[in-house]
């Protein structure tokens, strides 16, 4: 029962992600976007799972969330690398700062090699 509650909440926290930058007022983006990199850097000190995908591993056969949804529905992982970028990238432009948001991609990008020994995320 713990592990569906924790699934629901993961959705719900998912919802955000994905509609975020499209629903929040500009004044409060710059909030979100810290929110998102804390969600992005805590994969790297978690190797490569969100806390929520730990806590609820028999709903999704022990994978990530977003993962589990990709082999659920047969998308190639690449584009959830894609999609994290694509959200940077719309938060960035929605708040008139495109440079900044080129140079968080770079330094994930960096990251990405320097933890996990490739440019993508570890799935």
């Amino acid at each position: 029962m713990n592990d569906y509650i924790y699934l629901v909440n993961h959705y719900l926290l998912n919802l955000i992600i994905i509609f975020g930058p499209f629903l929040i007022p500009v004044r409060f983006l710059k909030y979100y976007i810290i929110f998102f990199l804390l969600i992005i850097f805590h994969w790297y000190f978690n190797n490569g799972k969100c806390i929520l995908s730990q806590m609820h591993t028999k709903e999704t056969d022990d994978k990530d969330f977003m993962i589990y949804l990709f082999d659920k529905f047969n998308i190639p992982h690449v584009l959830f690398d894609l999609f994290v970028y694509f959200i940077i990238f719309v938060c960035f432009y929605r708040i008139n700062n495109l440079t900044a948001g080129f140079n968080i991609i770079i330094i994930i990008l960096i990251l990405n090699l320097l933890v996990y020994k490739r440019l993508f995320f570890k799935y």
